[in-house]
């Protein structure tokens, strides 16, 4: 997802500073004049953006990311709460137009308890395959299927089988993407396996829901 960042200028900064409430962003923030802040719109929600701060009183600049509607702000800590709480205060807006979008940026922000997940939207670009040997990346490329959205009714939810990089290693996924934006890992499987054969994964590991909710 690409993202379209704009500077505040000093009135909407001094707006914005006003409102943060945080304890280690007070620490490192709140008295720095030196501090730029940034926003950028996220397609699937009305009234939310990304907020980013940054300072450059350290070496190296050190950055926070908030989400936020100008008034209200939740810091991005690497834990799932802030995204479900902007869910709730700003309804999620999910379509197949933006649904991976979203998904990319949860897993962007959020630290998984068994491992990140990082979508790969083409193999062919990707940089967990710069390593792999030639052969190796023309048969991951025959057996990609594409990434895969469709809609069910019961339980309501979106299902995107996709590519991702998961514990280390190449995974075709089964997530399911609900109305409130949970996520839950339904099953995954190696995308390249020994001798090029998939195999399933233990049944402990076939059904995540650390980020269901």
């Amino acid at each position: 997802m690409q993202l379209d960042w704009r500077r505040l200028d000093q009135e909407e900064a001094s707006r914005v500073l006003a409102n943060i409430q945080s304890d280690a962003f007070d620490e490192l923030f709140k008295k720095d004049s030196s501090i730029e802040i940034t926003v950028a719109r996220l397609p699937f929600y009305n009234h939310f953006y990304l907020y980013r701060f940054t300072t450059y009183a350290t070496m190296p600049s050190l950055s926070l990311e908030f989400i936020g509607n100008g008034a209200m702000f939740y810091l991005l800590d690497g834990a799932p709460d802030p995204i479900y709480y902007a869910n709730l205060k700003d309804p999620i807006q999910l379509s197949k137009r933006n649904i991976l979008d979203y998904m990319q940026f949860f897993f962007e922000k959020v630290e998984g308890s068994e491992g990140d997940i990082e979508l790969i939207l083409d193999p062919a670009t990707s940089p967990h395959l710069d390593s792999a040997s030639i052969e190796t990346k023309e048969k991951i490329m025959k057996r990609y299927d594409g990434i895969r959205v469709h809609y069910e009714l019961e339980p309501e939810c979106f299902i995107v089988t996709t590519p991702c990089y998961f514990e280390g290693t190449l995974v075709e996924a089964k997530i399911a993407v609900l109305p409130n934006g949970g996520l839950d890992l339904i099953d995954h499987k190696m995308l390249f396996g020994l001798g090029g054969m998939d195999f399933d994964f233990t049944d402990d590991y076939a059904h995540d829901s650390y980020y269901g909710i």
